[in-house]
């Protein structure tokens, strides 16, 4: 037991070095709170993405998921950096550190590159997320920021299932098999966006060297940004989406050859279709996008970048129905 503590110390020693050589990105939990109780304590008192989400199903805005989304992947684009794999990525482990703001956890099973390979192979019999993982880590146990990418697939699909449990029911074996010789991948969630469900896609390219790296997905989430829409009159049907004037409305499916539109109301956090009437195709006149310095991607340099050569994509994406 001393031999395995004094093992374990050393290594979370090393990680902390390691991983703080250069600008630490908020994103990630801050490896100083692996030693100190008192702020571990404080981080996890708002819990784990995955609890909040399954207390609160089909009752969560929309456009904070896809905010989470952004802060993961430049949490997970910072671990890139640094040649770190987390090989769990998933909501369990991603702690909310406020209502706006989430950071990767739980680095039990990371492991730290050398310059001389891109990969780690698992040689130990362990129990791995099999659920989470990429086909050539299920093959072989290889594990590649590659691998990462798919876990990031998987963990965008679990926020807007509000967390069920991806190929539930499947075993490793059984998921390889639908992946690799049947090209089976899991469904868009009924509440996710299609530009976001697009990015899940590349994620789960079968050839790791075809999915895109946390670098390009930093870019890929922040331009899969949810269109906003702003109700300009009282809308009331039986069925469809309840508005009031003025009311924001975050658009799940908005294609042009549908008769209805479905979108969900963000005083309500209710989603349900909505009348052709009130389509996103009648959707003009921009909102003025808010002052600077008030980036969704919270110090995401990558996109906010991307946002201010947008034009402001975090929070001026706002149009009026």
């Amino acid at each position: 037991m001393q031999i395995y503590i004094n093992i374990e110390w050393s290594f979370r020693c090393y990680l902390c070095r390691r991983i703080h050589s250069g600008n630490w990105r908020e994103n990630v939990v801050d490896f100083k709170t692996l030693f100190s109780s008192s702020q571990v304590t404080e981080l996890a008192c708002l819990g784990s993405l995955y609890d909040m989400l399954r207390s609160r199903q089909h009752e969560y805005p929309l456009a904070r998921l896809w905010l989470f989304a952004t802060q993961i992947a430049a949490g997970m684009e910072y671990l890139e950096g640094r040649r770190f794999i987390h090989r769990d990525l998933a909501a369990r482990n991603v702690l909310l550190a406020s209502r706006e703001m989430v950071k990767i956890g739980d680095f039990g099973l990371m492991r730290g590159l050398s310059q001389e390979t891109d990969h780690y192979v698992m040689t130990a019999h362990r129990r791995i997320p099999f659920a989470w993982c990429a086909p050539e880590s299920l093959r072989v146990g290889s594990f590649t920021h590659s691998s990462d990418v798919w876990m990031f697939g998987v963990i965008l699909w679990e926020m807007f299932t509000y967390c069920e449990e991806p190929w539930r029911g499947l075993s490793g074996r059984q998921i390889l098999w639908r992946v690799e010789l049947e090209g089976q991948r899991m469904e868009r969630p009924p509440d996710c966006p299609q530009e976001l469900y697009s990015v899940m896609r590349k994620c789960w390219a079968c050839t790791p060297s075809n999915r895109p790296t946390f670098s390009q997905l930093t870019t890929l989430v922040a331009e899969a940004q949810p269109l906003e829409v702003c109700a300009v009159q009282d809308f009331v049907e039986p069925g469809k989406l309840a508005l009031l004037s003025n009311d924001l409305v975050t658009i799940i499916d908005h294609s042009l050859e549908l008769c209805e539109w479905k979108g969900q109301n963000q005083r309500t956090l209710i989603q349900r279709p909505c009348s052709s009437h009130h389509s996103p195709r009648r959707c003009i006149e921009p909102h003025p996008a808010p002052p600077e310095g008030q980036s969704a991607a919270h110090g995401a340099e990558s996109i906010k970048q991307n946002q201010e050569k947008k034009g402001g994509i975090a929070n001026g994406n706002r149009k009026r129905v």
